[in-house]
């Protein structure tokens, strides 16, 4: 399974004052999962990036195949990660 976050190409589309609004939604999304209080694993055979990889790091547990790649996009442009997490 591949997760990735959101299409940057398309946010940088996004009006200035929809892109506030998106990104509290995804972080709250992965705060809550962070915030579940059953164990959560994430399992990792494929690509992670962007917001995939941090809905990945919210999970209490992961594990990935040797093959996995996994990477915040986001640096590479200068930018925060958008759902980055509150600690």
């Amino acid at each position: 399974m591949s997760l990735t976050g959101a299409d940057l190409k398309e946010r940088a589309k996004m009006h200035s004052s929809e892109v506030g609004s998106f990104v509290s939604k995804a972080r709250a999304t992965i705060n809550e999962m962070a915030n579940l209080p059953v164990p959560t694993i994430a399992a990792i055979d494929g690509t992670a990036l962007g917001g995939g990889l941090e809905l990945a790091l919210a999970c209490d547990i992961r594990v990935a195949a040797s093959s996995a790649k996994m990477g915040l996009v986001e640096t590479k442009l200068a930018i925060i990660p958008g759902a980055g997490m509150k600690s």
